[in-house]
């Protein structure tokens, strides 16, 4: 039992073993462009802007509609929502 992070830091099962093909390096095995690296805009995700890019804004819309009503009716009738595991 511990009774503080330090305790559980110091103990040996603390530590992370890699599986043997996993092996640590100070320098990484390929070169990096570090000029090509760019920030991860968040909004580029499917539920965020990026369902609006790939579909329009017209269909997102739609979509976005059509999942509410689905989720009333869903609600109403006390059925999951298709998000929901039922196992």
């Amino acid at each position: 039992m511990f009774h503080d992070l330090d305790e559980v830091l110091a103990s040996s099962q603390a530590e992370f073993k890699h599986p043997w093909y996993v092996k640590e390096t100070d320098k990484p095995m390929v070169e990096v462009d570090w000029n090509m690296m760019t920030r991860f805009n968040c909004y580029e995700v499917m539920w965020a802007g990026g369902f609006q890019k790939v579909w329009g804004q017209e269909k997102a819309e739609c979509f976005t509609k059509l999942s509410t009503a689905n989720t009333k009716n869903w609600r109403k009738e006390n059925k999951p929502s298709p998000s929901v595991n039922p196992g």
